[in-house]
């Protein structure tokens, strides 16, 4: 199952590459390839042919990407060392893919010198005063996120038997729908952009730009409510929560990908058909600052700039801020991945133990351990097969099971297993079943004879 998942998120990583990517050669606001051209020259043969070079290459990247992918499935033995190879796979595909860009960005740059294509080198700071007295009109106000906020509270007015697990749902939503208030913020604060001499136009593409932007993180809001909210409820039956998690994620995922695309398509268009026959745009030659694929200009004192390829903002690292705020996410991420991988090479290889001291028996296990006393022992049997049923939380590849199930025949267990090294340990509680055994035959006897049942 968890292979089919990682390969839906990278299905779903080359998807929006291929969406961005495809920005990039599609003239906006009179920047193509991060590079700002005349009209004239967006119509140039060589320009074309330049961009779609830059089409083929980008794509067959991609595809080789995608030939790769389902190597998921040569690692499924073992979740740990499939998702290293997925996170692995990621970071070339986003370095490749960036490198690949940056050379054709320096081909465009080297091609507009040697024609000569300018435009008009100052850098516009003035929004007009229109523009400024309306700004507060401009954004959705945020008690649009309210609603979300009280439906993903509602589990806590509800009697349920696993707390912890309903307080740690409600805290996640209200984490997620927090930072969309934060970003919802933040896009109401953006810096106005002059687009053209005509006022009207200026103040109908910010509208639109500011409006959609706080409208996608309101809808995401709702969205984290409705996907995330469920789990409470869903968490009180264990036989159904592994299946209705995965397609609730499932959708989150795809809904909230689609709801950020399809704003961001909608202020694109809307703005190029306010631009259209616009005889005096105004031009921000900044190149230079964008040469390398991100925006490094020294001399603005912006920290957010809207992107040249893609959809949203980008952080100038040529401020202070802008570097913290980026080094801080990406290091944030690396120790989330980091510590994933630990946990999940722990669950797949770390040892499986059993003691027995003064009359109680533990067991101890990557992330799960397990004590009782051998007077609560009602039987041990060998088993040579587990019948079917779910888990609750843990882990469950073709070599080994570690964690909470609830199986069909024995109910409520925890399960300690090797799957591959029969026969299994069937340790009989009065309201548990732990299923167990040792990395070979032999150990397993030893684990029987420790627990002093011999029948």
């Amino acid at each position: 199952m968890i292979n089919f998942i990682l390969l839906g998120v990278g299905i779903i990583f080359l998807l929006s590459l291929l969406a961005t990517n495809h920005t990039a050669i599609r003239p906006s606001h009179g920047i193509l390839l991060s590079v700002s051209l005349p009209s004239d020259a967006l119509a140039d043969r060589q320009t074309k042919e330049l961009a779609g070079r830059y089409r083929k290459s980008s794509r067959l990247l991609l595809l080789g990407f995608a030939v790769l992918l389902p190597a998921l499935f040569l690692l499924s033995d073992y979740p740990s060392l499939s998702m290293l190879f997925l996170f692995g796979w990621i970071t070339l595909l986003m370095v490749a893919n960036d490198r690949l860009m940056v050379r054709y960005i320096h081909k465009l740059l080297s091609l507009k010198k040697q024609r000569g294509w300018l435009v008009n080198p100052t850098l516009v700071r003035r929004a007009d005063l229109r523009l400024a007295r309306e700004k507060p009109n401009l954004p959705l106000g945020f008690g649009w996120l309210i609603p979300p906020i009280l439906f993903s509270l509602l589990p806590l007015l509800w009697p349920m038997e696993n707390h912890a697990a309903v307080w740690l749902i409600v805290g996640v939503t209200e984490f997620t729908l927090l930072l969309c208030l934060v970003l919802r913020y933040a896009a109401c604060h953006l810096p106005n952009r002059v687009y053209s001499q005509d006022e009207s136009v200026n103040f109908a593409c910010n509208r639109i730009q500011k409006r959609m932007n706080t409208l996608t993180w309101i809808l995401l809001g709702f969205i984290q409510s409705v996907t995330f909210t469920p789990l409470a409820w869903l968490f009180q039956s264990p036989e159904t929560f592994s299946g209705w998690m995965f397609l609730l994620i499932g959708v989150n995922l795809a809904a909230s990908l689609s709801v950020i695309l399809l704003c961001q398509r909608r202020i694109k268009r809307v703005q190029e058909s306010l631009l259209q026959g616009q005889e005096e745009f105004v031009y921000t030659d900044e190149d230079e600052y964008w040469k390398n694929g991100v925006y490094n200009n020294p001399n603005d004192a912006r920290v957010l700039v809207e992107k040249r390829v893609g959809y949203g903002y980008t952080y100038n690292m040529a401020t202070t801020r802008g570097r913290v705020i980026t080094y801080s996410l990406l290091g944030f991420a690396a120790c989330v991945v980091i510590g994933v991988l630990i946990i999940l090479l722990q669950t797949d290889f770390g040892a499986i133990s059993l003691k027995v001291e003064n009359g109680t028996a533990s067991i101890s296990a990557p992330l799960y351990q397990a004590s009782f006393q051998l007077q609560d022992i009602q039987s041990v049997t060998e088993i040579t097969e587990l019948p079917s049923g779910t888990r609750t939380n843990g882990s469950s590849s073709r070599l080994r099971m570690l964690g909470n199930f609830n199986l069909r025949e024995y109910g409520r267990c925890k399960i300690f297993v090797e799957r591959e090294n029969t026969p299994y340990l069937l340790i009989r509680l009065e309201d548990l079943c732990i299923i167990l055994n040792g990395a070979t035959p032999e150990q397993t006897q030893e684990y029987r004879q420790l627990l002093g049942h011999q029948d």
